[in-house]
């Protein structure tokens, strides 16, 4: 189904199974406010004055979470002895792609090991439901489907 992938911002949480506790976290903004206003008023992104600026990710909106995902990941070693086994997300494909190993194609060190994914079924009812209700609510020539199923 394609989502839109406008957000501006990107965060990701790794939370311990056995804890419940929040053991890494990252929060990536594209855009930040002082950079934006500058632009609009001079037209470039030069020369603006010295602040604390909140962009930290230049990727497209769809691989921010991923990006997110790998980063989390590579630091976990470092950050009380973390050893990520299996990660439960929302079943992106472009976050398991990038949670490989780089002889896969992926961006993960050897060192590092391979996680096991599983989708949250939260998730796709979610996702399910959206497309149920959909069809139930497009024109029936439209959706190909009868919205009365009394006569079958």
């Amino acid at each position: 189904m394609g989502g839109k992938y406008g957000s501006r911002t990107g965060h990701g949480l790794f939370i311990g199974v056995r804890t419940k506790k929040v053991l890494d976290s990252v929060v990536y903004n594209q855009k930040c406010s002082i950079c934006d206003s500058h632009y609009s008023l001079t037209g470039s992104y030069e020369n603006v004055k010295r602040h604390k600026c909140t962009i930290k990710y230049q990727g497209t909106s769809k691989s921010v979470e991923a990006e997110g995902l790998v980063t989390m990941l590579l630091r976990a070693p470092e950050k009380k002895s973390v050893s990520i086994c299996t990660i439960i997300s929302d079943d992106d494909s472009n976050g398991r792609a990038k949670a490989q190993h780089i002889r896969n194609g992926g961006k993960l060190l050897e060192a590092i090991e391979d996680p096991k994914f599983l989708a949250d079924p939260s998730h796709w009812k979610r996702v399910f439901a959206h497309a149920i209700y959909a069809l139930a609510s497009a024109p029936v020539k439209q959706a190909g489907l009868q919205k009365d199923w009394r006569g079958i």
